[in-house]
């Protein structure tokens, strides 16, 4: 099926699976009016409060970025919720009779490898999901919210937000498959529960234990929603930008959660970055690992799967721009090692294989004062930005400033004695509309705690 707006996506209307069924029809009852919706009436967040020649001038074909951040939202769920070997393995430890002696994969004949094939694939076909998913038709559908709010509505500019949430809401309701949000709070304050097949909020979802955090690191509802859907995205393997203001937290995001589950080299980009350094410093890591997995694999066991590793990009739109053709060489030596999943080594002759290495970025919002937009900062070339899946990191609201600094203003307030403060509630609220004014300012962890010779 080819829309309006030149976003091509394959018809499944001729197959048997209940779920892509489903979504089939949803992906036609809703993307293209919303494609329509977003190129005339929201910026995103990596062309904000930039001319409006410039922003045309990085744009790839309408809609393609907000689809394919759609279906790597969807599918990563569809990894981490509907595994195909998960089920496999339920179904066949019930078949199997419990004498049953396990059976070595290297001594299994032809033929009965093609009967245990041909008893996986009828495990896992439509009749067994919905037989073993409870409400399966509900999971489908919050799931595809799910991927519909965050894969349109998550890289717009703030602004917008409000707007948005009228206009998700009222395109999911009339879709095929009618799918009712709750109508308190906006529409990115939900994720999906599995289990019913409803949307809660992230505060009703058990939260992920944490350790070593730093002391001073602490988790708003805002790090949690955005700290699931950044280690959803890199347990299927799928590249990651952050956008934000500066100080926003999105590198502390990423250093002091993120880092936990999945270990990364980091990679900072400054003015001062050439294409070659950059293309030496993946080079060289990835070398590192490989030689390492050698020598840690012994000749007589069966080769292991090659392991992915991570690298964090810092600062990217922070490379520096050739004056004559517009471009950032460094960022087009990061694009090819996307694309093409290898890099040519000029001094050694040979070609390194890249299969196994994952993504994660931050930048800034090249149009936030004091950026240097066009100097310092620039706007990142789509056929680069296209590749990831790209986040908003939304200011914090009034709930997230205050777990941010209650305490801390709270501990401060109480070393003051009793007789030395006057006008108790003037200067409360003082403070109050101190913090609510930093909120909204670019710099949000720019200011520094007042002490008692303020």
């Amino acid at each position: 099926m080819l829309c309006s707006n030149s976003v091509g996506y394959c018809s499944l209307e001729s197959s048997e699976n209940g779920l892509l069924k489903i979504l089939d029809d949803l992906f036609s009852s809703t993307i293209p009016q919303t494609i329509r919706y977003l190129e005339n009436d929201c910026t995103y967040s990596l062309t904000n409060d930039m001319h409006r020649s410039s922003a045309i001038y990085t744009q790839s074909v309408p809609g393609l970025q907000e689809v394919m951040s759609l279906l790597r939202i969807l599918s990563a769920l569809c990894d981490r919720h509907f595994l195909r070997a998960d089920f496999e393995s339920a179904a066949e430890g019930q078949q199997k009779p419990d004498d049953a002696p396990p059976a070595s994969p290297a001594k299994l004949t032809p033929d009965y490898r093609a009967d245990s094939n041909m008893r996986s694939s009828r495990l896992t076909g439509s009749s067994r999901y919905e037989d073993r998913i409870p409400n399966y038709t509900n999971v489908v559908k919050s799931m595809y919210a799910f991927a519909f709010i965050w894969g349109f509505g998550g890289q717009l500019q703030e602004r917008h937000i409000s707007k948005f949430n009228k206009f998700c809401r009222e395109t999911l309701y009339r879709a095929t498959y009618p799918i009712s949000l709750p109508l308190s709070g906006t529409v990115f304050d939900y994720c999906v529960e599995v289990h019913h097949g409803m949307m809660i909020k992230w505060s009703d979802r058990p939260m992920e234990k944490m350790r070593n955090l730093p002391a001073h690191y602490v988790i708003t509802p805002e790090v949690e929603r955005y700290h699931y859907l950044v280690d959803l995205l890199l347990s299927s393997h799928y590249p990651v930008l952050l956008v934000g203001v500066p100080g926003v937290g999105k590198t502390a995001l990423i250093q002091n959660i993120i880092q936990q589950k999945h270990p990364f080299s980091r990679l900072p980009i400054s003015q001062g970055v050439f294409p070659q350094q950059l293309h030496n410093s993946v080079a060289n890591y990835m070398l590192e690992i490989n030689k390492r997995d050698v020598l840690s694999t012994h000749p007589s066991t069966a080769p292991l799967p090659k392991p992915h590793h991570l690298f964090f990009i810092d600062d990217l739109n922070m490379a520096k721009s050739d004056c004559v053709t517009g471009t950032q060489p460094s960022l087009e030596v990061l694009r090819e090692v996307m694309t093409q999943r290898s890099l040519y080594d000029r001094h050694r002759h040979v070609k390194l294989d890249l299969e196994g290495t994952d993504f994660v970025a931050a930048c800034r919002s090249p149009g936030v004062a004091g950026s240097g937009a066009g100097e310092s900062c620039h706007i990142l070339s789509s056929r680069l930005t296209r590749l990831f899946t790209v986040m908003t990191f939304f200011m914090p609201t009034a709930e997230g400033m205050h777990a941010l600094f209650g305490k801390t203003i709270q501990s401060w307030l109480e070393e003051f004695p009793t007789y030395s403060v006057e006008h108790h509630h003037e200067f409360a609220y003082k403070k109050k509309t101190l913090f609510e004014i930093t909120a909204y300012k670019p710099g949000l962890f720019g200011y520094r705690m007042p002490n008692e010779n303020d």
